[in-house]
């Protein structure tokens, strides 16, 4: 807890958890499989919890150790990386001939195809040199466990031409933080009552499929929340050598995994009514182009018997838990969420992120906050519409003065090089969660409406007045910013009415 990174193992993470802080990695892939894994094996260990009741004794008194030690010495061959018949998360038939890849075809980091700076290996410092580099157990042992969970879909040319993604690969995954990685592990345990136990299995307490059954390119659908948490997205056999006196990897043999059929709801994925409805609700992910708050409302619950998104299991889970907790008990921060996630193109990924928010205080009480919420991210929309149709209006008047028509595409193309998106948006974010972080029991929802109205004639002002400086001082895009701000003016115009609110000045 004082600040320095220590590599522990299964039975320690677990039976010691509050003495340590959190999971910690560069990588935010890595991370959310870890704790995966981890609440994976509670979930099986203590055969619950039943009730947010079972998470708050769990909190205050510890995990019971004696049923985790029984679970982990009655399966302690399945957490063997190296075991001859049950190698951890692994097919021990794989063969060697003609499925051999370097160990850095398992990291996002360092296998992924993207030729961009941040992930061609080649390009990075602390890059596998060589096809002689190896590495340890231990790493071997959280590549696979990232890898399982997050593995793109595209060409394999192993038992078959091309496999799937994970199921989850794409989608931003959510957690709640507690104070210490104890209180972490027991905020994002959900419910899991004795006859989903009883039907559902972690892919280590199964027996390892065969060669001829993964080569038919198998679908099966998941038997519970562990068996989601733990799916075999692909076929991995590690090959262990020594390297200097020290047991490493630096090869293992690769394949397609098991398609999933009707694979539900991951506890910890938030899922979007889409404006098809009929493609059924679709898992939120995240975007380059679209920063996280602006959809908040999928991190927010909503009331009972609502058709709405469905927010992340662990976060229903959690704010029932503090309800069952005393004050003085809960996390310090108040109710944090972390969102981790990647962002890919055709396969290759482009970016990863991890962003931690807290959730406003009135979501433990009975304030509808998700359609406070909801309203002011929809007024936001409609002003950057206004906004944008300036912005276009702008682009046509410089590209064909007079009257003239210009091309759809020159005009798209231009206001993409406008910085009117990028400020506008930016400076919402940071007044965004400002106004949650003042948000009470007892807020106003007038004067929140109020003060966000006025922020976002601020953000369209300022995001206005810096794109019109951009067109440079000259005739032409001077007679091209009057007649755009004309329109712009206009448009906001009820808004300004409603709130009272004046045109600023100033400007170009």
């Amino acid at each position: 807890m004082a600040g320095s990174l220590r590599e522990v193992g299964l039975r320690e993470a677990l039976t010691n958890a509050a003495a340590y802080g959190r999971i910690e990695s560069e990588n935010p892939l890595e991370v959310v499989a870890l704790y995966r894994f981890l609440l994976a094996v509670l979930h099986r260990a203590l055969r619950g919890p039943t009730s947010p009741k079972d998470n708050a004794r769990w909190l205050r008194e510890g995990f019971p150790a004696g049923a985790i030690e029984a679970y982990l010495e009655r399966f302690h061959d399945r957490f063997d990386l190296f075991h001859p018949r049950y190698p951890f998360y692994q097919v021990p038939e794989m063969p060697s001939e003609g499925y051999t890849q370097h160990w850095s075809r398992l990291s996002a980091e360092f296998g992924s195809g993207n030729t961009s700076p941040l992930f061609n290996y080649a390009k990075r410092e602390n890059a596998p040199e060589n096809p002689g580099s190896w590495i340890t157990p231990a790493q071997a042992a959280r590549l696979v466990l990232e890898h399982q969970a997050f593995c793109l879909g595209g060409l394999i040319k192993r038992f078959i031409t091309s496999a799937p993604a994970a199921p989850a690969a794409t989608a931003a995954h959510t957690l709640v933080q507690g104070d210490d990685l104890h209180q972490t592990l027991c905020l994002n345990l959900v419910g899991y009552p004795p006859a989903e136990h009883a039907a559902d299995e972690a892919v280590w307490e199964a027996e390892p499929p065969g060669v001829a059954y993964l080569q038919g390119d198998p679908s099966e659908r998941p038997r519970g929340l562990v068996h989601r948490y733990t799916w075999r997205s692909r076929s991995v056999r590690l090959f262990p050598e020594t390297f200097c006196g020290e047991v490493g990897v630096r090869n293992f043999a690769y394949a397609s995994g098991v398609r999933p059929v009707d694979f539900g709801f991951d506890a910890l994925v938030a899922y979007r009514i889409p404006r098809n409805a009929k493609l059924g609700l679709l898992p939120l992910g995240l975007s380059k182009d679209r920063a996280l708050w602006r959809d908040f409302t999928a991190l927010l619950p909503h009331r009972q018997g609502e058709r709405a998104d469905r927010v992340p299991a662990v976060i229903e889970w959690a704010i029932a838990t503090f309800g069952e907790l005393e004050r003085t008990r809960r996390p310090r921060r108040g109710l944090v969420v972390e969102v981790y996630g990647q962002m890919n193109d055709q396969g290759k990924l482009e970016l990863w992120r991890s962003e931690a928010r807290r959730l406003p205080e009135p979501v433990l009480g009975r304030r509808d906050v998700r359609k406070t919420v909801e309203g002011l991210l929809l007024e936001a929309d409609g002003v950057w519409g206004h906004l944008n149709s300036a912005c276009r209006l702008l682009a046509a008047e410089l590209l064909a003065p007079g009257g003239r028509t210009a091309a759809a595409e020159d005009v798209s193309r231009l206001v993409q090089g406008f910085p009117a998106r990028l400020v506008y948006w930016a400076r919402l974010e940071r007044r965004f969660y400002e106004l949650l972080e003042g948000l009470r029991e007892d807020y106003n929802e007038q004067r929140v409406e109020q003060q966000w109205a006025e922020w976002l004639v601020e953000a369209a002002d300022d995001a206005w007045d810096i794109t019109v400086r951009s067109t440079g001082g000259g005739v032409r895009a001077l007679k091209a910013a009057a007649r755009a701000q004309g329109m712009f003016c206009a448009q906001l115009r009820q808004l300004r009415e409603e709130y009272g609110l004046t045109w600023r000045g100033g400007g170009f």
